[in-house]
This record gives C-alpha cells, sequence and structure tokens, in this order.
C-alpha cells in the first residue's frame, strides 16, 4: 500500500519558488503540488501564498490593510528601519509636548494620545517585519519591559520618556483576556484587524484585600476594529475590554503612561461577574502549588485533601488561588466542585460565581486551543465570535459589520 495525505505549505519572498518541491525531493516524498488563489496580510494579492484578505464588504473575512511594495533588498530595509524610527520619534515627541503642556497629569493624556495617533501619519512601510526586525536587531531603542511580560508576542517598547512609553505590539496567535487597564493612553490598529468588546461592571462587593471583585459582568455592543482604527485607554473599570485578533499577525501601537496610580488592583475579569487580581505575584504560593501538582501526580487523593485544608482555613485569596489552580489544571470534576463548595461556605457569592465562571472558562479554553491550528481567515473569525460572543444578536451584529449588505443568517 501507498500512504496518501494532503499537506498545505505556505511559502514565499525571500525563499525560492521551488522551495516545497526541493523539501518533498530531499524526504523522498512524491508530491503534487496544487496552487492556491490566496492573498497574505500585508502582502499584496494573488500570490498563492496564504490567507485571504480584503476590506469590509468583499466578501472575503479579513480586514488587514494591503502594503505597498517596498524594495526587498539591503537599501530598502535601511529605509524602513530609518522611516520606522522616524515615526516613532515623531509621535513620542508629539505626546510628550502635548501631556506636558498639560501638567502629565493621568486623566489628560487619553485625549492627547488619542489625537496624536491620528494626526503623525504612518509609513507605508512600518510592516511586521520592520518592526520585529527593530526589536531582534536592538539597534536605537529603549530599554524593554521584563522578559515576564506575556502581554503579546512579542511587545517592543520604541519609544520612551518620563512616565511615558510608545509599544508596537505583535500579536501571532493570541487573544486577550477581559480586562481593565491601570494606566491611560490610546491604541491604534497598524495591522490587521480584531473582534473587539467592550463590557461594563456592576460592582458587588471587595473580597481578600481587593485581590477579588465580586458583581455583574455585562456585555457590551462588539465592533471590528480594522487597521488605521483608534480607541482611547480610560484607567479603571470605566474601559473593560476584550480583543481577539483576526490576522496573523497583527499589530497595535499603544500610547501609555507607566502607571496612573489607581488605589484597586489592574483587574482581569471572568464571566460572570469576577474581577481577578492577575498581575499580582507571590513566588512562595507559586512554589506551593507546584508542590501540590507534583503531590497529586503521586497521591489525587491526598492533594485534594490538603487543597481542602488550604481552602476552608487559609486566608481567602491563598484559597481562591488554590481553587483556581485546581480548575485550570484538572479541569471540572467532583473534586473542584468540592474546593468550590468549601469557599462558598466562607464567603456565598463564591459559592454563586465559581461554578459557571470555571465551566465557561473550560469552554473557552477548549475553543482556543485550535486557534493555533486555523490558517484560514474565516476560520478564526468563526472561532472570534464563538468564542466571545455569547447570543445570536452580538455575533449577527459583527457579521453585519464584516459583510455590509449580507444576510448574516444567509452566511
Amino acid at each position: 500500500s501507498v500512504p496518501v495525505f494532503e499537506v498545505s505549505v505556505p511559502w514565499g519572498p525571500p525563499f525560492a519558488d521551488d522551495l516545497p518541491e526541493r523539501v518533498f525531493e530531499a524526504c523522498g516524498l512524491d508530491a503534487r503540488l496544487l496552487p492556491v488563489d490566496a492573498h497574505v496580510p500585508g502582502r499584496g494579492s494573488g500570490d498563492g501564498m496564504g490567507l485571504a484578505v480584503s476590506r469590509p464588504g468583499s466578501g472575503i473575512v479579513s480586514g488587514a490593510r494591503t502594503a505597498p511594495e517596498v524594495q526587498r533588498g539591503a537599501g530598502g530595509r535601511r529605509e524602513s528601519v530609518q522611516e520606522g524610527l522616524a515615526y516613532f520619534g515623531r509621535l513620542g515627541d508629539l505626546v510628550d509636548q502635548r501631556w506636558t503642556a498639560l501638567g502629565r497629569r493621568p486623566g489628560q493624556l487619553a485625549e492627547v494620545a488619542t489625537d496624536a495617533l491620528g494626526e503623525v501619519p504612518v509609513p507605508d512601510t512600518l510592516t511586521p517585519e520592520v518592526i520585529l526586525g527593530l526589536l531582534a536587531t536592538g539597534t536605537d531603542l529603549p530599554g524593554q519591559r521584563p522578559s515576564s511580560d506575556k502581554f503579546g508576542q512579542p511587545p517592543a517598547i520604541m519609544y520612551r520618556s518620563d512616565n511615558f512609553q510608545i509599544q508596537a505590539i505583535t500579536w501571532m496567535e493570541g487573544t486577550t483576556s477581559i480586562h481593565q487597564h491601570g494606566f491611560d493612553g490610546a491604541f491604534r490598529v497598524l495591522w490587521g484587524s480584531s473582534l473587539h468588546v467592550r463590557y461594563s461592571f456592576d460592582d458587588g462587593e471587595t473580597l481578600a484585600d481587593d485581590h477579588l471583585v465580586a458583581g455583574r459582568l455585562v456585555m457590551d455592543d462588539p465592533e471590528i476594529l480594522w487597521a488605521g482604527d483608534i480607541r482611547p485607554i480610560v484607567a479603571g473599570p470605566e474601559f473593560i475590554h476584550a480583543l481577539f485578533h483576526l490576522e496573523r499577525p497583527s499589530v497595535t501601537i499603544v500610547v501609555r503612561n507607566g502607571s496612573s496610580d489607581l488605589p484597586y488592583p489592574q483587574y482581569d475579569y471572568r464571566l460572570p461577574g469576577l474581577g481577578v487580581d492577575a498581575l499580582h505575584v507571590d513566588d512562595r504560593l507559586r512554589i506551593r502549588m507546584r508542590g501540590l501538582h507534583s503531590l497529586y501526580r503521586l497521591d489525587r487523593r491526598r492533594a485534594l485533601e490538603v487543597a481542602l485544608d488550604v481552602a476552608g482555613g487559609q486566608d481567602l485569596w491563598t484559597a481562591f488561588r488554590v481553587c483556581d489552580e485546581w480548575a485550570y489544571t484538572y479541569g471540572e470534576s467532583s473534586d473542584l466542585e468540592a474546593l468550590i463548595e468549601q469557599l462558598g461556605r466562607r464567603h456565598a457569592i463564591l459559592g454563586e460565581l465559581l461554578g459557571p465562571m470555571y465551566s465557561e472558562e473550560v469552554r473557552r479554553g477548549r475553543l482556543l486551543a485550535r486557534r493555533g491550528l486555523m490558517r484560514e481567515s474565516r476560520h478564526r473569525l468563526f472561532l472570534a465570535l464563538i468564542v466571545n460572543l455569547s447570543d445570536r444578536p452580538s455575533i449577527h451584529q459583527a457579521i453585519r459589520q464584516l459583510f455590509p449588505g449580507e444576510d448574516p443568517n444567509q452566511l
């Protein structure tokens, strides 16, 4: 018998046109290559290399802008790099000047940053490749964020001043949690397109020394953000949102201060309504959780006994973290139900919220685990809709923005 299989092989400049044939030949495979009529984000169209890209209303999912032809020789690369550095310098200097004139008050930065992002023209040569090349080279860039910062793939600081910075954040596969910010500023979509969902949060009460806040999280109208769209960032619960990036890559330019010194943490939010101080780092607690996981591998029952003791007798934040670790590591089970019941005895609202919260987190996690397997933008859009939007009207609203004039029921 002869094994027969199908494989997708994306390729393009700077690789040779016959690279796939040469790879198959080197592997001793008899392969037949079929042409693909497709586009690649930022590289024009009709080159048979990847995802379909178009503007709204074309009947194709994606919204990434198409970059102009850029010289790929050394001179063209140097010119692109210099234009990119000059752009971030002009943008940073303008924000710095205007914010200083207003006394550098955090509450003034969102308006200043929004206006500046709209006024300073972005050079056509500023592509994801240029930004990542600048970061990898490290030339003429300011100090970067700690390597532990996982917001972006990666985040790159392109300009830095007193309590103020400009980031170019590249996203390859990532989607953000539902979150608020501890800083003010604004962001602009440079490359790609994203499903943007805002939320409002009705506070109930703060718990665990302000590490948790319980209430009701309500989704507002979703929107599709295209390259060039700008949104202000306001610190605190007035701006709670999540982004699902539809293109690979997507790049966002963020103008922000270091911190707006809020009197409460920068919460991540989980449906149906729990805010979690996700940025709080406790190295001792991390080591304890690693010990619990190793104990689970040796003796699950003993590990559950220890977890129940912690959940019932130690401070509420530690008790919640143990339950959280158990849920995200081992999923829904009778063990998790026992831990939720234990926390519910200490605080009734946790007993009410945690069950539905973990069910939703498991659902989202299972869907997002499939994201890396999807290469077609229509599939990524479908995944974005069912992960982030909770009802048919919201899904239809997003589809109408992507396909004006089309009937969502027919798509």
